[in-house]
């Protein structure tokens, strides 16, 4: 079960990608970040209803006040980097999230993946690191190289490491509470911090999100579906797992640049996304 809601999980980030790099240009990346966790608040309220949870832990609080900042930095980042570069080599870079997972995890909740789950996170990172290879930059560290020049790949870089914390959390708020009173409580908070900062820092933000709103609820309804698709998935097997599962997104992500969008290295980036899935088989095997 874990490995389907992550997979459901990894259809709804695409979406969100997709969308974010059909907005950004038109529309601030806080105003999308916004929405994103504004419009998600109407279905995950929905979803606590149904779930009637009972009370939550104290540790739950200083999660929430940590996800907070963490997933609001994360999600502006994001956005400015799918904005600055090409979605088949920014959003790879997440790839190397499970990497940094293997440092995270056992500091913060004491889970430890497998050798083979470790193999399969490592055949994952690989496949990315096809995704930045260049005769320009030859060797090992060529990619590595080419990915920390680029501005887009750099910013999502942070990114990365940014969510190899903010999954951890999210698994020590689900156990304190329940998968929709941590989605909702989350997405609440976040709407608020990106609200107060759409406000500061853009200007005409009314005049966008009444012009893009469509787009901007389909977020909404996006990002409430990898709540509660993650947030249940974590539930049922350790934080490497399930984020490494979760990143299939971006052999969705990357095949709609390339085949839509006309990005280059088409066959190339498409070889190395069969690494990833590749490394998703092995992960999901690996328990």
């Amino acid at each position: 079960m874990w490995l389907l809601l992550s997979l459901l999980t990894a259809v709804a980030t695409s979406a969100v990608d997709i969308i974010g790099k059909r907005l950004v240009g038109k529309v601030s990346p806080y105003v999308i970040g916004w929405a994103g966790g504004f419009f998600s608040l109407p279905f995950l309220l929905v979803l606590l209803l149904l779930e009637r949870p009972g009370p939550v832990a104290p540790i739950f609080w200083v999660a929430l006040g940590t996800a907070a900042v963490t997933l609001s930095t994360s999600t502006i980042l994001f956005y400015k980097a799918i904005e600055r570069g090409d979605l088949s080599e920014t959003v790879p870079i997440l790839t190397f999230t499970p990497i940094f997972l293997l440092i995270t995890s056992p500091l913060i909740v004491g889970e430890f993946p497998s050798l083979l789950g470790i193999l399969g996170i490592l055949l994952i990172v690989g496949g990315a690191q096809i995704l930045f290879a260049h005769p320009d930059e030859p060797g090992l560290l060529g990619p590595f190289r080419r990915m920390i020049r680029a501005p887009g790949s750099r910013a999502m870089l942070w990114v990365a490491i940014i969510y190899s914390v903010g999954a951890n959390i999210d698994k020590v708020g689900v156990q304190a509470s329940s998968p929709a009173v941590w989605g909702l409580a989350i997405n609440m908070v976040m709407a608020l911090l990106l609200g107060a900062m759409m406000v500061m820092k853009g200007r005409g933000v009314v005049g966008q999100i009444l012009q893009h709103k469509g787009p901007l609820i389909l977020t909404g309804v996006c990002v409430a579906l990898i709540f509660l698709f993650q947030m249940s998935a974590l539930q049922l097997t350790i934080v490497p797992y399930v984020i490494s599962v979760k990143r299939i997104s971006i052999v969705l992500t990357s095949a709609w640049g390339v085949l839509f969008l006309r990005e280059q290295g088409g066959w190339r980036r498409i070889f190395a996304a069969g690494l990833m899935v590749a490394g998703v088989f092995v992960v999901s095997f690996a328990r």
